[in-house]
């Protein structure tokens, strides 16, 4: 027995399954669900009506359901779901094209996959993870650097303050022998003077014995 296909109201005969509604299903902030791209139309009526699904522009026909319901007002409501089998890469292209009595040309429905951005927390938190890691790197740096600036500025420099490994002399005791010979170098000239002095005494006290004699013996004569 053929089923009689019930009339709408004839202000809702010859209605069209336009503008149709196409988009992606997939679990949100997750790029690696296997998506599903969905194309349904409004009411329309007769029920006759057909889907063809396109991929980057190729015809595609695996995985691919359609669902025809009736509405109270007698016209129906078309749905088909294209289910790919494998993970799909961020831009690909789908259209949706439906073709209908009431039709001159069949409509079109295209749609392109975005994988949503993660949560801004998880991005605010990545940024600052990121800023705070190139902090502490560009504090290593520094310091490394000031210790190497440090280390070239200080080579070769000589402490003289304290003895000498290799003699055990100290500086200090240098210069204390060293003002010990020039006092006593200084001492000779002095101890030379008097010696000098003391010799032209001697003569002179020499000198004037001898006049005194000389002196005596006249007078005893």
């Amino acid at each position: 027995m053929t089923e009689v296909e019930r009339q709408p109201d004839r202000d809702f005969q010859d209605s069209r399954p336009t503008p149709l509604k196409i988009y992606s299903q997939h679990l949100e902030n997750d790029a690696f669900v296997l998506p599903a791209v969905l194309c349904s139309t409004p009411s329309f009526f007769p029920k006759n009506i057909s889907f063809t699904w396109y991929k980057d522009g190729k015809e595609t026909t695996t995985g691919i359901k359609t669902v025809i319901t009736l509405n109270i007002n007698g016209l129906y409501e078309a749905s088909s779901r294209l289910q790919e089998t494998q993970t799909i890469r961020d831009g690909t292209v789908y259209t949706c094209l439906v073709t209908h009595s009431t039709l001159q040309v069949p409509a079109s429905a295209t749609h392109i996959v975005t994988y949503p951005i993660k949560d801004t927390a998880t991005t605010h938190y990545l940024l600052i993870s990121a800023a705070a890691f190139g902090g502490l790197l560009s504090l290593v740096l520094g310091i490394i650097n000031m210790k190497r600036y440090i280390s070239t500025k200080t080579e070769g420099v000589q402490v003289n303050d304290y003895p000498d490994p290799e003699t055990k002399t100290n500086p200090l005791d240098k210069a204390v022998t060293y003002a010990a010979l020039d006092m006593t170098g200084s001492r000779k000239p002095e101890m030379a003077n008097n010696q000098d002095n003391s010799t032209e005494y001697a003569q002179i006290r020499m000198e004037k014995r001898r006049t005194s004699v000389a002196y005596m013996q006249r007078k005893a004569k």
